[in-house]
């Protein structure tokens, strides 16, 4: 009995020997496929590399070589343009005889005419005391008005008159200014003179009530509305 054990712990001990070395090499064998791949990847990517620095070293040299042939070009354009502003600075036009009477020809005009500013210097001084200009007359910026009512209520009054101004406006300002009552409803368009000097509309009658002239012609605008000039007439006027 003791044997059968000894065998069988022997045999065990070989059998686990096997099995040791078997997974060593497949070990080894696993690492030696690894190292192999990589170095497989490693010459792809060196190779990869120098064929780009290859393109890339054969682009510059095709771009020094077409640099260099365009320096040439230009610099043999640039010989040619400065040989060829030699020679032209090099010749030199004949003077024909046209010209030649054309110059003489302005010599003697500028002679003739010297000689005639010396000849005349009584002339010019007279000129130089010309009469001054004399200055425009002002613009009269005035108009005039005039209010009739029952009798006259503002004989005829000159009022200055701006660019602004309206038949309104210089009827505000002459009655305030002469202290006449004034009584207006609306403003701009529909501004409506009601009464002047305490006379309304409708106070003899239902046509009764005020309009405006300006030069002898009744208008038929608002008076807020119809720009007055410079020398106008305007009469205000109460009608029955």
């Amino acid at each position: 009995m003791e044997m059968k054990k000894i065998s069988l712990i022997v045999v065990s001990i070989f059998l686990l020997f096997l099995a040791g070395c078997t997974e060593s090499t497949t070990n080894q064998d696993l690492l030696a496929s690894k190292h192999q791949q990589t170095e497989k990847t490693v010459q792809i990517k060196t190779n990869i590399t120098e064929e780009t620095f290859k393109s890339q070293a054969e682009e510059f040299k095709t771009e020094d070589v077409i640099e260099e042939k365009e320096g040439k070009i230009v610099s043999n354009n640039t010989k040619e343009e400065k040989a060829e502003q030699k020679k032209d600075s090099t010749k030199t036009l004949p003077v024909s005889s046209a010209e030649k009477e054309t110059t003489s020809k302005s010599q003697s005009e500028k002679s003739t005419q010297t000689k005639k500013e010396a000849d005349s210097p009584k002339e010019t001084k007279q000129e130089e005391k010309a009469a001054p200009v004399p200055k425009p007359a002002e613009r009269n910026n005035n108009v005039t008005i005039s209010i009739n009512g029952k009798g006259v209520i503002l004989s005829n009054t000159t009022i200055e008159v701006t660019s602004n101004d309206t038949v309104l406006t210089i009827l505000q300002r002459v009655t305030k200014a002469q202290g006449i009552s004034l009584s207006v409803r609306g403003s701009g368009g529909m501004s409506y003179v009601e009464g002047i000097n305490n006379l309304f509309e409708f106070d003899y009658g239902p046509q009764s009530g005020w309009i405006y002239k300006v030069n002898g012609t009744s208008q038929n605008k608002s008076a807020g509305i119809y720009k007055v000039n410079p020398g106008d007439v305007i009469l205000w006027e109460y009608t029955e």
